[in-house]
């Protein structure tokens, strides 16, 4: 049976399911959908509001900082890295936030969970709320490493 869940509470005829817990369980189910969707990315993906503090984050971003979400959502960059990458990181996010715009760079990182290296491509792109009005920056790091490896190759050895 399909729902209507634009209907009117107050249309529902008594003996279906409350509307509130229809809605609930909808929302869950739309919520653990984009979780695992963001979740299964291969790339670093993470939020951060207009002062820097990050809001989410995804499992490879986990694996990056060598932490789990509860212990990066609420920090800034500054207690999480040294202050080099940190002030680099910020860098770019102004970037993006100043332009209205992504602002793309390629970075190379070292992951805490096990200390292999790898050359991002990361796009930061300002979020705007329903309103218009400027939320943080969305950032996400696809690895290029292999690309890089092979364009530094001799063209016969590709």
């Amino acid at each position: 049976m399909s729902t209507d869940l634009t209907r009117n509470p107050d249309d529902i005829p008594s003996g279906e399911t409350d509307y509130g817990t229809q809605l609930e369980q909808t929302l869950a189910r739309e919520r653990s959908m984009l979780r695992v969707l963001i979740d299964t990315l291969p790339d670093p993906v993470w939020f951060k509001d207009m002062q820097g503090t990050y809001l989410a984050c995804n499992r490879r971003f986990e694996q990056f900082l060598g932490r789990p979400a509860e212990h990066i959502v609420g920090q800034t960059d500054y207690a999480l890295m040294h202050r080099e990458q940190a002030d680099f990181f910020r860098h770019h996010d102004r970037l993006a936030l100043e332009r209205d715009a992504p602002s793309i760079n390629e970075e190379e990182v070292v992951f805490a969970s096990d200390g292999h290296r790898e050359i991002l491509e990361t796009i930061k792109a300002p979020v705007r709320d329903e309103h218009g009005r400027l939320q943080g920056v969305l950032g996400i790091g696809r690895n290029i490493t292999r690309r890089r490896q092979t364009e530094s190759m001799p063209p016969q050895s590709r």
